[in-house]
């Protein structure tokens, strides 16, 4: 028997077909999976495809946006010495989320900030029974129209926004109880008239709501000394 015609006892040129014809069911097969995955993958039915939104990816457990209050609270004496600094952070209240929901709505429009910063007993006082750091142009007691209104374009606070003033007290007094303000007008009013409501009355300004608020660690403030207070509203 010639070796170079024969596998194991089989004629090779048997062989050869079976293998010629196996390949070719093979070559068929992937001609029909690759033309099969180019159809589905144009009916943009893979989840994996690339579209006009970027790569899609396995559907994840999604949290609600969030609307943050980061605070800082320095006292000073009048010379300028520290005498303490704190830092907390508190939340959107509830009253804080209609005026919002108002605002993007345009069934409102924007009007004076302000930050108060009073005690549960026996309040440092600045004029009255609470010390508030308002935006200019606006007018209420135990006040000071000293509030800056920024939102920074670059760096780490780009999109935030920071609330920055400060007051001086003009009596003894504990903070414990701190508060931002958003005061809102109706939509017929205009932002103007709204930003410098003068009385800050139902007049021109319709709301007066807590946009953020907490209780704090008790903060010893004497007469004199000087308030300095920055809230950073940040989204998330």
């Amino acid at each position: 028997m010639n070796n170079r015609h024969t596998i194991i006892g089989v004629p090779l040129k048997p062989v050869r077909r079976r293998v010629r014809r196996a390949l070719l069911l093979v070559g068929s097969v992937a001609t029909l999976v690759a033309a099969a995955s180019l159809t589905v993958l144009g009916s943009g039915n893979i989840a994996t495809s690339a579209s006009s939104w970027g790569a899609l990816t396995e559907p994840e457990a999604v949290e609600a946006v969030a609307v943050h209050g980061q605070w800082s609270i320095r006292v000073s004496d009048p010379d300028g010495t520290p005498v303490a600094a704190v830092e907390f952070s508190n939340d959107l209240t509830e009253s804080g989320a209609a005026s919002l929901s108002a605002l993007l709505a345009g069934d409102a429009v924007a009007g004076v900030w302000n930050v108060q910063l009073a005690g549960s007993r026996a309040a440092p006082t600045c004029g009255g029974d609470s010390c508030d750091i308002h935006t200019a142009d606006a007018s209420r007691p135990n006040s000071t129209a000293s509030l800056s209104v920024l939102v920074p374009d670059s760096g780490e606070l780009r999109g935030a926004l920071v609330l920055d003033g400060s007051i001086t007290a003009d009596g003894r007094g504990v903070v414990d109880r701190v508060r931002t303000q958003q005061y809102i007008c109706e939509s017929s009013v205009t932002v103007s008239a709204c930003q410098t409501d003068s009385s800050l009355t139902s007049a021109t300004t319709v709301s007066e709501a807590d946009f953020t608020a907490t209780g704090v660690a008790p903060i010893t403030v004497e007469p004199g000394q000087v308030i300095e207070v920055t809230v950073i509203i940040s989204f998330s």
